[in-house]
């Protein structure tokens, strides 16, 4: 999944496509948080990134895909701490996926 961020594309990489290089996000009060997957609200259609905290005991969250990704005018609700250039792995290449 790709997001533009500061007028430069990002790959993203879910848990779910890939969870040993997964993208990790880090939230300005000072968590850092791994996108699980896109989900639709069954109610609205609308997106909803379902993601996993990286502390504690790793609690799931959801937010709405704009929200996630939306730039405040202060600070980034969430940055980008790791992401890859390379094509995102699918599901149907991952090993016992046939």
């Amino acid at each position: 999944m790709k997001i533009t961020r500061d007028n430069k594309e990002i790959e993203i990489i879910t848990i779910l496509e890939d969870k040993d290089n997964a993208t990790t996000f880090h939230h300005f009060k000072g968590n850092d948080y791994k996108i699980i997957t896109i989900a639709k609200d069954s109610d609205t259609l609308n997106d909803i990134v379902v993601y996993l905290g990286l502390y504690d005991n790793n609690p799931i969250w959801t937010r709405e895909y704009n929200e996630f990704f939306s730039i405040p005018t202060i600070l980034p609700l969430y940055l980008v701490l790791s992401y890859t250039e390379s094509p995102i792995k699918s599901l149907s290449s991952t090993p016992g996926n046939s």
